[in-house]
């Protein structure tokens, strides 16, 4: 298990809701870097329209010790360019799909006057086995189906359990993991695989390939998470949109460090979700809510409702605190009282009709998110 050293969050305080967000993803990934990082020698950099290949590289640099930032396909961007800077960075290392950098993009990086490595591929699984070649011993990986139209929501939340435990994350089809992954994995004589519990999983040769590897199977979920995250203060609940998936890669290292669990949210459709939300946030116990995003990401609206319901245990005098790059918010003393009113009526609520009312079946997310090429 790798435990981070960066600078990072200010003091806990229980009862919190922290957005950290800037007015778009690059500004939201150089902002989760501040948090977490005063320096790093060492910065990952990744593309935003990759959001698998940003899952990816976050335990790789969980093992650089330094946080993963996000920039444009076509260009260096500035927000990357200052973090980068501030954080006073001697080197970087550029992971991507060959085809997403383009000539502009690594000019930028390349006039960055520090030490640049480039890690390159055109297929997925030759990233992947690259990046978890810089990453030593395997005797743990993550897997993540890289087909389906939710896959990058798959890898955003097992980026953070991955880098807590420094394990590379590895693709698989509707066709299992390919001759290169079965490889590596005999190479390093991997003893466990982790992945969602989702009966797609089932449907595909995958479970076969990986008890024929002698690999143990480790099945897990929001409400079950590795055993590493077990063993540790899981008080931190970290909510993001499954419209922002860009966000949630850079989040990882954060996550990893705050040992807190992500859920995700579509804010289109809310109550998809919520429910699901509630239930685990009660199974932690959580009383601190991290948000990623800015206000066109999640509403402070939604936001309200998901700390209304476990977010803020302590008295509303205790407040809110918001981190958000456009400053203060009038608007939060509204949502004050909104968050003390609310979870009377909600338990009223479920007290009139009963558990066995809730919608058993709250649906799956059919966001058509950018699809990964192999």
């Amino acid at each position: 298990m790798l435990l981070l050293s960066g600078t990072a969050l200010a003091q806990k305080e229980s009862g919190t809701v922290q957005r950290i967000g800037g007015s778009d993803r690059f500004a939201t990934s150089a902002a989760l870097s501040a948090l977490a990082f005063g320096r790093a020698d060492t910065v990952v950099l990744t593309v935003a329209d990759a959001p698998i290949v940003a899952a990816m590289a976050a335990p790789l640099a969980a093992t650089l010790d330094g946080p993963v930032l996000l920039t444009a396909t076509d260009r260096l961007t500035d927000d990357a360019a200052g973090e980068l800077a501030r954080l006073e960075a001697t080197s970087v290392v550029l992971v991507a799909l060959t085809e997403e950098v383009s000539p502009a993009l690594r000019a930028g990086v390349d006039n960055l006057d520090i030490d640049v490595d480039l890690l390159l591929s055109a297929t997925l699984d030759d990233l992947a086995l690259g990046i978890a070649g810089r990453m030593g011993p395997a005797p743990v990986v993550y897997l993540t189906d890289d087909v389906s139209v939710e896959a990058w929501q798959g890898a955003a939340r097992l980026a953070p359990w991955a880098t807590r435990d420094a394990a590379p994350i590895l693709p698989y089809t509707d066709g299992g993991i390919g001759p290169d992954v079965v490889e590596f994995l005999r190479d390093q004589r991997t003893e466990r695989a982790v992945f969602l519990d989702d009966q797609e999983h089932l449907m595909t040769p995958l479970p076969g390939q990986l008890r024929s590897l002698g690999i143990e199977l480790d099945r897990v979920a929001i409400d079950r998470p590795p055993a590493s995250y077990a063993a540790c203060d899981r008080g931190t609940l970290g909510l993001g949109s499954s419209l922002s998936y860009p966000d949630l890669a850079s989040a990882a290292p954060l996550l990893a460090q705050e040992c807190a669990t992500l859920a995700l949210v579509n804010p289109e459709q809310p109550e998809q979700l919520l429910d699901d939300i509630y239930a685990v946030g009660e199974d932690l116990q959580a009383d601190r809510l991290l948000v990623f995003g800015g206000l066109s990401t999640l509403s402070d609206g939604l936001v309200t409702r998901v700390a209304s319901e476990f977010g803020v245990r302590q008295p509303v005098s205790k407040g809110l605190a918001w981190a958000r790059s456009s400053g203060g918010d009038v608007l939060a003393l509204l949502l004050a009282l909104v968050v003390f009113l609310l979870p009377a009526a909600r338990r009223r609520d479920r007290s009139e009709h009963g558990d066995d009312e809730q919608d058993s079946n709250p649906g799956r997310d059919e966001d058509q998110a950018p699809h990964q090429r192999r």
